[in-house]
């Protein structure tokens, strides 16, 4: 039982080194934060279906906790990387707030086309077990998600999402093998917390992300 978890231990280290670079190599030159600022004019609503665009008063609804900040990392709406669908494609936002020098040192988040229909934006991180998902899988949607949204499944804990709002759902695979089993046992006896999820707009050309303060 020790030799499975040391080989566990040393398993879950590589896995996490390998995951991790994943993130930070997907980063520019150009290693500036994003200093929070107030978009002024229209913002087209990007994330979910169908999409909107008002002015950003009426976008954020009089609340003056949304906070709309440039992504650094995207020049224009035709340069997010939704060519491929149902899958886990990151962006570099730049931004403070997301920015973590050790595993997170450009403020990625993770953006989903699932299946033309809608665009996703969420962390790039698990947060169960803090593992990147750029390997996550995109599942149809469910009754949990009340047949809305789909449904992110953690490829390495198995911890599953709504898509949308980031809740916790049931976990989606019942047979991960057994390193796979191994590593969620060892996680199930860990609160889950709700993954982030985040909208995406367009204003005056330029990608933007709402980080509410």
């Amino acid at each position: 039982m020790l030799a499975q978890l040391l080989s566990l231990s040393f398993f879950t280290t590589l896995m996490f080194n390998a995951y991790v670079h994943d993130v930070s190599s997907y980063s520019f030159t150009k290693q500036r934060s994003v200093v929070s600022m107030r978009i002024k004019g229209s913002i087209g609503k990007i994330t979910g279906e169908g999409g909107s665009s008002k002015r950003s008063d009426e976008f954020a609804g009089g609340s003056k906790k949304d906070n709309w900040v440039p992504v650094q990392g995207v020049k224009s709406l035709s340069a997010l990387p939704l060519q491929e669908e149902s899958k886990v494609s990151l962006i570099d936002t730049m931004a403070s707030q997301l920015m973590d020098a050790r595993v997170n040192p450009t403020g990625a988040v993770g953006v989903i086309n699932y299946k033309g229909k809608a665009t996703y934006c969420i962390a790039a991180s698990c947060s169960s077990c803090k593992i990147p998902l750029t390997k996550a899988k995109v599942l149809p949607p469910n009754a949990e998600t009340k047949n809305q949204h789909p449904r992110i499944e953690c490829d390495f804990c198995g911890a599953t999402y709504n898509a949308k709002t980031g809740q916790v759902l049931s976990d989606a695979s019942t047979d991960r093998g057994l390193m796979g089993g191994i590593v969620k046992g060892l996680f199930s006896s860990k609160e889950k917390k709700t993954l982030p999820t985040y909208d995406l707009g367009e204003a005056n050309g330029a990608v933007v992300i709402n980080l509410p303060l």
